[in-house]
């Protein structure tokens, strides 16, 4: 009976302990976005084989034939989930950024990652989606960019189709690291010709 008492008491203790303790929100913003060089197969400084999907309004999409008619734009490539409140927070950046840059110069390719259809659609339109959403239901674009369950994921892309950045948190600051990376990309690119 002694050892069941004592033992009654510690967890008691230690419930007592841990629900004192402040809170802290699963989803709180961290005050510095990161960045990792490598995610998957893809590391930066190196090239992006082209890729591809389906649009949310069912139009084919490819990188190659969008570098044919846009050959002089970064592609920022950003990977969300409806279910994902980081993504919620990082469309804002994502908009403000895209509009610092002139259209010929920057493209977004927003890829819905293991999920289309109408819930996506109201999703897209609720949050103002800055580019063109490409769905990935089964997940084939998210394998071949390293992408898995922990959303959003954001790459960088220069003109010659070079990986120039990852991100793999956004931040409080993420709209001006973005900013810098989109920038470093054109930079990277002209040195290149």
């Amino acid at each position: 009976m002694r050892v069941i008492g004592r033992t009654v008491v510690a967890v008691a203790v230690l419930c007592t302990v841990f629900l004192a303790r402040p809170a802290q929100a699963a989803d709180a913003v961290p005050a510095q976005s990161r960045m990792v060089t490598k995610s998957g197969t893809l590391e930066v400084g190196a090239p992006l084989k082209g890729f591809g999907g389906w649009t949310l309004k069912d139009g084919p999409w490819s990188m190659d034939r969008h570098k044919k008619r846009n050959a002089k734009q970064v592609l920022v490539v950003s990977f969300f989930a409806t279910w994902c409140q980081p993504c919620v927070r990082a469309f804002p950046a994502l908009g403000a950024v895209r509009k610092a840059f002139k259209p010929e110069e920057l493209e977004f390719i927003l890829v819905s990652f293991g999920q289309e259809g109408p819930e996506v659609e109201r999703f897209v339109e609720e949050h103002r989606a800055p580019g063109i959403v490409v769905v990935d239901p089964f997940q084939k674009i998210g394998e071949r960019f390293g992408v898995d369950r922990s959303l959003p994921r954001t790459f960088v892309i220069d003109p010659g189709g070079i990986v120039r950045a990852i991100f793999v948190t956004e931040g409080k600051d993420f709209e001006r690291a973005l900013s810098v990376a989109v920038s470093d990309a054109m930079a990277a690119a002209q040195a290149q010709r």
